[in-house]
């Protein structure tokens, strides 16, 4: 396997897909072990893919592993292949494919430019500027940018703001997989605003807001463990929400673990 071609999960796909697919197209396998037509298409699409030297990359997501990511893609045909350009799906198609057909799919996506302008974006993001990144997602028009912008804002301690950009975007872009830690941050704030009588349960959502996951999930468990009724389903649905914020697999399913022992103990 080349470095252009490569597995992609649940875990991975926001980095090696959504992201990479702003610097260059990504084309998405999506197959099976059991698809014979998946076993077909898929060293045509190799040797296409190690054809372009780089100018597009071609990431395999085995569906029976990653049951979520075919069903947030809306997937019901195996093999299906999507391209992936400035972080949505451009185009796509199902069923084996000869190569000709499957160079012309390839071809008209390799022709648009790069968005220059979200690549400034993410740079001013990487080097911490992050009230120019503000601006400059302000003045663009794509629910993409918005998106990106109520992340921001809400990094950015202006909460209103990012919750208000959050409930006028199409339902689609919320339910999206690079949508998901967005929503359950929103959704810890929230949880912190009705929860001022219990100061020890804002305090470990207020740690999580503030990049202290780990440690604000572990005062969430004690406070679980001591708490009763209608609080102690707040605390759940906190915790819920802040294991989406857990970057490290093997570290979400230990706190998951924890959670579920103390709910059933």
């Amino acid at each position: 396997m080349s470095e252009h071609v490569f597995d992609a999960t649940q875990a991975d796909f926001q980095q090696k897909v959504i992201e990479e697919s702003f610097k260059r197209p990504v084309v998405v396998d999506f197959w099976a072990d059991w698809c014979g037509p998946c076993r077909m298409l898929m060293p045509v699409l190799h040797q296409v893919i190690d054809s372009y030297h780089g100018q597009v990359a071609l990431a395999k997501v085995n569906t029976d592993a990653e049951q979520t990511l075919a069903m947030q893609y809306g997937i019901r045909s195996l093999p299906t292949v999507a391209i992936f350009r400035n972080g949505e799906i451009a185009d796509q198609f199902m069923g084996v494919q000869p190569e000709g057909a499957i160079r012309q799919f390839i071809e008209k996506h390799l022709q648009q430019a790069p968005d220059k302008d979200w690549l400034a974006i993410q740079q001013a993001i990487e080097d911490g500027q992050t009230d120019l990144a503000i601006e400059k997602l302000q003045a663009r028009d794509d629910d993409k940018s918005r998106l990106q912008l109520a992340q921001l804002l809400m990094q950015a301690g202006r909460t209103d703001e990012a919750r208000e950009l959050w409930n006028a975007l199409p339902h689609a872009v919320r339910s999206a997989p690079e949508a998901e830690k967005l929503a359950s941050a929103l959704e810890l704030l929230t949880l912190q605003e009705k929860l001022t009588d219990k100061p020890e349960i804002g305090t470990a959502i207020g740690h999580i807001a503030a990049g202290a996951v780990e440690n604000g999930i572990a005062a969430l468990l004690q406070a679980l463990e001591n708490t009763q009724g209608d609080d102690r389903e707040a605390v759940r649905q906190a915790l819920v929400n802040a294991l989406n914020l857990v970057d490290d697999p093997a570290q979400r399913a230990v706190f998951r673990r924890k959670m579920a022992a103390t709910l059933f103990s």
